[in-house]
């Protein structure tokens, strides 16, 4: 799984983003494989505590998907 802070500008990137979590639930990636991240140094930071309610809400979802309770936007 791989994105920075453009998620919280970028259309784009936050539909890649999303396009990880529902991937990663359709084939089972969430629960039954190693997953590994990529993200720039601030990108997680910033999506708590600058992106507003759209950015918490890509945050609560990437934790969700972390804790496996993630069900889809």
């Amino acid at each position: 799984m791989e994105f920075d802070s453009a998620v919280l500008t970028s259309w784009k990137h936050r539909k890649a983003l999303y396009h990880y979590l529902e991937d990663g639930v359709a084939f089972g990636c969430m629960r039954d494989a190693v997953v590994a991240y990529y993200q720039d140094v601030q990108a997680l930071y910033e999506l708590y505590h600058e992106g507003g309610r759209s950015g918490r809400k890509v945050y609560d979802d990437i934790y969700s998907f972390l804790k496996w309770t993630y069900n889809g936007t």
